[in-house]
C-alpha cells in the first residue's frame, strides 16, 4: 500500500503504537490530562501526578480501573506510555552573558575553568 507523497510502503513502517492506546480510553484520557496540564497549564510534575491520581482514583471508585495492564500513577510514566519524550528533541546549552558563546553539556564538561573561551570576552 502505497501513502500519498511517501517513498515509503506502508509494510516497511515500523509499527510504532504508544503502549497508553493498548489500555483503557479512560486511562488514557487520565494520562492526556495530567500531560496537558504539566505542558500547557503550567502544572508542576508533582501537580500534574497528582491530578493523574485524582482521575484515576475516580477509575477506581467506580470499579472501571482495571486491572492489566495496570495503569500508572506518575506523570514521566504517563508520558512514556503515551509516547511523549521531549527529552529526545532538547539540547541543553551554557551560554556566556557577555559574548552569548554557545556550550554543550559535553563542552562545558571538559573547560579547564569557569571562564569563556573566546578571546578578549571578559
Amino acid at each position: 500500500v502505497r501513502v500519498p507523497g511517501s517513498d515509503q510502503d506502508q509494510e516497511d513502517r515500523p509499527f510504532l503504537v504508544p503502549r497508553a492506546f493498548q489500555e483503557r480510553p479512560g486511562v488514557r484520557l487520565a494520562y492526556l490530562n495530567a500531560v496537558v496540564g504539566n505542558v500547557f497549564g503550567n502544572h508542576t510534575v508533582q501537580a500534574a501526578t497528582d491530578s493523574l491520581n485524582n482521575q484515576l482514583n475516580c477509575m477506581l471508585v467506580e470499579g472501571v480501573l482495571p486491572e492489566h495492564p495496570r495503569p500508572v500513577r506518575h506523570l514521566l510514566s504517563a508520558k512514556h506510555r503515551l509516547g511523549i519524550d521531549p527529552d529526545q528533541w532538547i539540547a541543553q546549552y551554557a551560554i556566556c552573558s557577555e559574548c552569548w558563546k554557545h556550550y554543550t553539556p559535553v563542552q562545558l564538561r571538559e573547560l579547564p575553568s569557569p571562564s569563556c573561551t573566546i578571546r578578549d570576552c571578559s
